[in-house]
């Protein structure tokens, strides 16, 4: 397991653990755990069914109504996937893979080649609309042959409003927007 795991309180009232199975997983799938903290017994392991050398990065919570609980945990997996799953339910057999069981946002370039999601992600609001944003870095450097892998990588910031996000094809950037950071003076302070 590669990243921080997740120490949170559930909506069932236990203490938790919640960490992805880990890149490259022997099980060959992508798959968040939720551990019992006093215990050590797995509470729940929600598999994605995403299958072939694949495994799931570092997992980031959000507490969506302020109670002191984790409601949403987002991960993403070495096919480019994003995943959220809704922890909302006060019964641990209610928790599952949001979105009907799909990848929220699936990462590729413009030839529809994945971009693997390896680290953490990074969470926000948006003070202006309340909107919660995912961000997103993709590329790896595991393997030997990543040293000289000059695939493109890019960075993601996705609006979660319940729904699959349609990204980026060989037809066009579906409901991505392109942007970019322009560098005025590097030595202003």
């Amino acid at each position: 397991v590669l990243g921080e795991p997740l120490i949170v309180k559930m909506n069932d009232g236990t203490s938790a653990i919640i960490a992805g199975n880990g890149l490259n997983s022997s099980s060959g799938t992508a798959a968040l755990y939720i551990i019992n903290l006093d215990d050590g017994s797995v509470i729940k392991e929600l598999d994605t069914s995403a299958t072939g050398s694949n495994g799931m990065a570092a997992p980031r919570g959000w507490d969506n109504d302020g109670n002191g609980t984790v409601d949403y945990v987002y991960a993403g997996d070495m096919k480019g996937n994003l995943w959220k799953f809704d922890l909302t339910d006060k019964i641990s057999s209610g928790w599952k893979i949001a979105n009907g069981g799909k990848a929220m946002f699936v990462a590729t370039d413009a030839s529809n080649k994945v971009q693997p999601i390896t680290s953490g992600l990074g969470l926000a609001r948006d003070p202006a609309t309340g909107k919660r944003w995912v961000f997103i870095g993709t590329g790896k450097f595991m393997e030997t042959s990543d040293v000289l892998d000059m695939s493109v990588q890019s960075m993601y910031g996705v609006v979660d409003d319940d729904s699959v996000i349609k990204g980026r094809t060989s037809s066009g950037d579906g409901d991505l927007q392109k942007r970019e950071i322009i560098e005025i003076d590097a030595t202003q302070k």
